[in-house]
């Protein structure tokens, strides 16, 4: 069972005006503070089509917020969020920022390698084959349909 989605749209407003330090202690205090993280960032990646200024505007914060929360998942999910917003704005280096292997996102966001490899998929990433490279690249669909 999910929060409605009023609810969501409310955390990812709140992450916009609170500080990091806020809305982590706000998602504390709820039930389920991982599923209210995701939920936030489908919300973050449907305001892309219909805000995409508003994204822009609010999906770093959400990022920030998914780093100190810590888990892999929403992690990777407010990246893809980002990597589409940059997208459809037309920033494709900054959106091809989110490409790079299983070790390469694992160094970058401070996590284990096999961790990445295990939720790439169900974070939305879509391996990629670099001519080169000794194992699959990992992107955003976002990033990679242009």
């Amino acid at each position: 069972m999910t929060i409605p989605p009023s609810t969501h749209d409310g955390l990812l407003a709140q992450i916009g005006a609170l500080s990091v330090g806020d809305v982590l202690t706000r998602l504390a205090a709820s039930q389920r503070p991982l599923e209210d993280l995701l939920a936030a960032a489908d919300d973050a990646e449907r305001l892309v089509i219909s805000d995409l200024a508003h994204a822009l505007g609010l999906i770093p914060s959400l990022v920030a917020v998914a780093d100190a929360h810590g888990a892999p998942v929403p992690r990777a999910r407010a990246r893809r969020a980002l990597a589409q917003a940059l997208a459809y704005s037309n920033r494709f280096d900054e959106a091809l920022e989110a490409l790079g292997t299983a070790a390469d996102i694992a160094d970058v966001h401070r996590l284990k390698t096999a961790d990445v490899r295990r939720h790439a998929v169900d974070a939305g990433l879509v391996p990629v084959d670099v001519q080169g490279w000794g194992e699959p690249a990992w992107g955003t669909a976002a990033a990679l349909d242009w």
